[in-house]
């Protein structure tokens, strides 16, 4: 009863800390999706520039053409020039659309929901000049992360059922008690006039079924695998 108990609390704190970790998951990635929309529209503002200054190159080389200054490979550079700007600029729009739709998609709104910046994204961060040394911020990591305290929690909870599973391999004695206060009372017969007894029993039963045996090795065996299999991916997401 003991490990099972033990395991089921394992578990249970285990999910916690995956439901703490799921909800910093759905946090970056919000954070990720506004900064790629407003990135995407700075991109779009570039490319759009771009092409003005294409535009006006090649409106200026047409001049120079005209005036026999160039020749006419140098008008259809600068011609080349400006439909690869409009390309860039199309792709630029097509992006900024997409993140909109990712934005909508994680903020649960309805499609076509249009967004405006809350921030002064050109305003100085002084937050990232005290950004901690790498050896700090992986201590902290280490410490605070709640994917590995799952993944400890869910490797302490299946160790735990291996202990319960192992169980059947011995022999069980199961130890029982009664205390009984009762009119009539089982232990008293033929009385004249009943009354209230109290009486007890104490019992203990030792029994073994070897041929449970075999089963329950393999599920102490595939319950440790799945524990060794947790201790792996700890060691992979602490080396990532």
């Amino acid at each position: 009863v003991g490990p099972g108990v033990a395991a089921a609390n394992r578990a249970h704190e285990a999910s916690k800390f995956e439901a703490a970790a799921a909800r910093n998951d759905l946090v970056r990635d919000a954070g990720l999706a506004y900064y790629n929309w407003v990135r995407s529209q700075a991109n779009e503002l570039i490319a759009q520039q771009a092409l003005d200054q294409a535009t006006g190159h090649h409106a200026d080389s047409k001049n120079s053409f005209e005036a026999g200054l160039v020749s006419k490979a140098d008008v259809l550079r600068f011609d080349t020039e400006v439909k690869g700007a409009q390309a860039r600029l199309e792709r630029a729009k097509h992006f900024v659309e997409l993140a909109i739709i990712r934005l909508g998609v994680l903020m649960g709104d309805r499609p076509g929901q249009r967004y405006v910046a809350g921030e002064d994204i050109f305003a100085h961060s002084p937050e990232l000049e005290q950004l901690p040394p790498p050896d700090v911020a992986l201590s902290e990591a280490l410490a605070k992360r709640p994917e590995l305290k799952a993944l400890e929690r869910a490797q302490a909870a299946l160790r735990e059922q291996a202990k319960v599973a192992r169980a059947a391999n011995y022999p069980r004695l199961d130890l029982q008690a009664n205390g009984v206060y009762a009119n009539p009372n089982q232990r008293y017969l033929f009385e004249t006039d009943p009354k209230f007894h109290g009486t007890w029993d104490a019992g203990a039963t030792l029994s073994w079924t070897p041929t449970d045996i075999p089963g329950a090795q393999a599920q102490t065996s595939t319950i440790e695998a799945r524990a060794m299999e947790v201790a792996a991916n700890r060691r992979a997401f602490l080396e990532g």
